[in-house]
C-alpha cells in the first residue's frame, strides 16, 4: 500500500486524532516539491500506523524520542501535479507564483451543524484533547497567505485540533500561501 496514495491531506486528517501532526509542502523548483507529514504519538500507536501501512519506500521512519514517545516521518518528493491530489493543490500561477493550499473541510468533515455533530464531538472530544496540528508551506519568497508568515520564506499555521473540532473557532475552506520561486 502506497503511503500517499490516498492523499497528503486525507493522511495528515487521520492521524489527527491519534498524534500531534506536522504537514510540510516544500517548493524545491518550478515543477518539483517535496510533502512531509510527521506525527509523534506513544508507541503502541506508531506500531498500529506502522502496521497499517505496510512495507513500502514511502513508510514511516521512526524513533523514540522518550519513553513510550515516538515520532514518525513520511516524505514524498514528486511533481506539482503528483502531489496535488485529495486536498492539496499546488496552481502555478503568472510570473512563477505558485498557491499552495490546504483543503480544510476533512477536519469537520461532512457533518452538519445540529444534534448529529454535536453527539460526534462529545463522543469523541477526548481523542483531540491536547491535540495538535501545524500545516506550512515554504521555498521562495511568501507574496500572500492567510497563514502566519514565518520570515520572508515560510506560511505555517498551528491549530489546536480540540479547538478545530469544538467549535471554538471558525476553520476556512483552505489554508494558503503564494510563493515566488
Amino acid at each position: 500500500m502506497m503511503l500517499f496514495a490516498s492523499g497528503f491531506v486525507t493522511l495528515t486528517f487521520s492521524l489527527a486524532g491519534c498524534a500531534d501532526i506536522s504537514a510540510d509542502v516544500a517548493l524545491l523548483d518550478e515543477g518539483t516539491a517535496r510533502a512531509t507529514v510527521s506525527y509523534t504519538t506513544d508507541e503502541a500507536t506508531a506500531a498500529s500506523l506502522a502496521d497499517a501501512v505496510g512495507p513500502s519506500e514511502e513508510a514511516p521512519i521512526c524513533e523514540n524520542i522518550a519513553s513510550g514517545v515516538v515520532t514518525c516521518v513520511m516524505t514524498r518528493t514528486d511533481t506539482y501535479a503528483g502531489l496535488s491530489e485529495d486536498g492539496l493543490k499546488i496552481d502555478v500561477q503568472p510570473d512563477l507564483q505558485i498557491k499552495v493550499s490546504f483543503d480544510t473541510s476533512m477536519l469537520t468533515g461532512d457533518l452538519a451543524a445540529g444534534p448529529e455533530q454535536t453527539d460526534f464531538m462529545e463522543m469523541y472530544r477526548e481523542l483531540f484533547v491536547g491535540r495538535r496540528m501545524s500545516l506550512s508551506i515554504s521555498g521562495g519568497a511568501v507574496t500572500e497567505s492567510n497563514m502566519l508568515i514565518d520570515g520572508a520564506n515560510q506560511a505555517k499555521i498551528d491549530l489546536s485540533l480540540e479547538d478545530a473540532f469544538s467549535g471554538d473557532f471558525d476553520l476556512p475552506a483552505t489554508y494558503y500561501a503564494v510563493i515566488r520561486l
